[in-house]
């Protein structure tokens, strides 16, 4: 199950709700792929054909843009190859670009702070519940 988080700027109002975590329909590598570019979605199947049997996740990480400055949320898809090595990977931005993967668990309990993409100021974050 997935957590909802509201991102506000108590300065000059920026918000954003973010979604993070997994859903039910994540389970599902054809669900999955609608997260990813066409890039992305090539390598995903192709890991998966590489490592047959292999268990794979995917997850929606709290982010961070250094192109465009918003804070939002990608799908991360990872899996185990053949020689022990996690490999992943990350969806897009909206701006095209490959965002930095901030902890949630840092986020949520205030030990890393964001800053607002229009003012700079720190954003306050909330969990407004849960997803599925």
């Amino acid at each position: 199950m997935g957590i909802l988080l509201n991102v506000n700027c108590s300065k000059c109002g920026y918000q954003e709700d973010v979604y993070i975590g997994a859903g039910i329909s994540f389970n599902k590598l054809e669900d999955v792929l609608s997260q990813f570019d066409d890039v992305s979605q090539k390598e995903i199947k192709k890991l998966v054909s590489d490592n047959p049997g292999k268990e794979w996740n995917v997850t929606k990480n709290l982010t961070s843009c250094n192109t465009c400055k918003k804070i939002t949320s990608v799908a991360v898809f990872s899996i185990t190859d053949g020689n022990k090595n996690v490999v992943s990977v990350i969806s897009r931005c909206k701006c095209s670009t490959i965002p930095k993967i901030e902890d949630n668990e840092e986020v949520i309990s205030g030990k890393k702070a964001l800053f607002c993409p229009k003012c700079k100021n720190a954003l306050k974050i909330q969990k407004m519940g849960n997803w599925d």
